[in-house]
């Protein structure tokens, strides 16, 4: 069987072949890919305002294996956080580690049915770093936090690869022949027919599928009205609502598009239950809750960075499978919920934690629980005594609030950026991969920055990952 180079040396071959380019060359091809990533969608509202998402010109290479891999991990990963509601109702010591508002504990509690056990689906982001050259690259699979609620990239994934592999593929024609590069997975079908699979499971297959969020929002990724155009191309039936405009009728909710058989939301519960503040019908979400017709599911609310505590306490190890605890040794960094208490190091050692925060600063990280968006993350390896201190006392102040986890090595990747303006920058960049595990493929959705917090959000830009196989194959 043929044989193609490791990623290391496929890496290597793509930044030699990208710099022996001449400047305007390089420059054409930015200029190519700005435009055709404002056709495609990777696009970003700040501010009121509509721009390109800046793009790494060098994809990252994983082979076959490694893209395995992951798929394996981040789908035990994401049973685990499936499981979550079912713990959450069933132990008071799990709770405490996933403090939920009281209304938002009373929509589990009413809307979380036996049906929901048997099957509920969750379409969700799991952040993590690797570095595929090293030879160990088991070994640096570190998960760093869940995003379970429209986790973004089901259309950035796919249009982001698709253009760096149509740049390449005349480039490296030569220099790669014995190689063919190619995404993980068409992951635009793969998360339709997850929605598809759930429709079927609650008896209402082919029905409608609506994707709701802040439609009128000028903030964030312009996501869901690209998938809406994506799937009518395909002749399927998608509507694109904001939440408020959904109500009630005839024992079903119903929007202006028709009935509503699934609603995939990037919505958070918190937000939906005060959506009447809006002019919209909480009830009607809810009812969709109920009947299961929503995807996440109420597990998607769970996502709380602390659940990595219930992965890194021994104390919670009989509510997972052994393979399920093996993976969370290995890939999962210590979390604990930063309040004022006992608990265990990373060694099992018995700690007070806001003295063990005080005086492991370097080696640690400080988050906001449950925000998203890279804001108000204090590295302690990048922050002052004095604002670090400042950190622990809000944390304390704030109750369940925040985070302390141990900081994982953040690989870093040469390439050339193109900016939204067509300029070409090299540099190096720390990358974060958003994997997104389904039956039918791992979505792969990586993110770049200089900085060592990467989000699209604080200015950052994306990166495909593709895959190395044999030509021949």
């Amino acid at each position: 069987m043929p044989h193609c180079q490791p990623p290391r040396a496929l890496a290597g071959t793509l930044e030699r072949l990208l710099r022996t380019l001449p400047a305007d060359h390089l420059g054409e091809l930015a200029t190519r890919a700005v435009q055709r990533a404002r056709t495609e969608g990777l696009t970003y509202w700040h501010g009121g305002r509509e721009g390109v998402i800046p793009l790494l010109l060098r994809p990252i290479v994983a082979a076959p294996e490694q893209v395995s891999y992951l798929s394996y991990v981040s789908s035990l990963m994401l049973g685990a956080f499936k499981r979550l509601p079912d713990l959450y109702l069933a132990h008071d010591d799990v709770r405490e580690v996933l403090p939920l508002a009281p209304e938002e504990a009373n929509w589990l509690h009413q809307t979380w049915t036996p049906a929901h056990q048997r099957t509920h689906c969750v379409i969700g982001r799991l952040d993590a770093v690797i570095d595929f050259n090293r030879d160990d690259w088991r070994e640096t699979l570190a998960f760093i936090e869940p995003n379970l609620v429209g986790a973004g990239g089901v259309s950035l994934i796919p249009a982001e690869d698709a253009i760096v592999l149509d740049m390449l593929s005349p480039l490296a024609s030569g220099a790669l022949s014995a190689v063919r590069l190619s995404t993980s997975c068409d992951f635009r079908r793969a998360f339709l027919r997850c929605l598809n699979d759930q429709l079927a499971a609650i008896g209402r297959r082919a029905g409608q599928i609506v994707f709701a969020d802040a439609k009128y929002a000028d903030e964030g990724p312009a996501e869901m009205e690209t998938l809406r155009r994506c799937y009518a191309a395909r002749r399927v039936r998608v509507a694109y609502i904001a939440p408020s405009e959904l109500y009630c009728a005839r024992d079903e909710v119903w929007c202006s598009a028709g009935r509503v058989d699934m609603l995939y939301r990037d919505y958070a519960l918190i937000d939906l239950i005060d959506i009447a503040d809006e002019g919209g019908d909480p009830k009607a979400v809810q009812m969709l809750a109920q009947r299961n017709q929503l995807v996440s599911s109420l597990a998607g609310d769970l996502d709380h960075k602390s659940t990595f505590e219930l992965f890194t306490d021994t104390r919670f190890d009989a509510l997972f499978s052994s393979a399920e605890r093996a993976a969370f040794r290995r890939h999962v960094p210590w979390t604990r919920l930063l309040t004022e208490r006992r608990t265990t190091a990373p060694n099992g050692a018995v700690i007070d934690l806001p003295e063990y925060a005080l005086a492991h600063q370097a080696g640690l990280v400080i988050k906001p629980n449950r925000s998203y968006g890279g804001e108000g993350v204090h590295l302690g390896c990048e922050t002052s005594t004095s604002d670090w201190c400042a950190a622990i006392e809000r944390a304390l102040a704030e109750s369940g609030e925040w985070v302390v986890q141990q900081c994982v090595d953040i690989p870093a990747h040469t390439s050339p950026l193109a900016r939204p303006s067509g300029e070409v920058l090299w540099g190096s960049f720390h990358v974060v991969l958003g994997l997104i595990p389904t039956p039918y493929g791992l979505g792969i959705l990586g993110r770049a920055s200089p900085a060592r917090v990467v989000n699209v959000a604080q200015g950052g830009g994306l990166c495909a990952v593709v895959v190395a196989t044999p030509s021949s194959n």
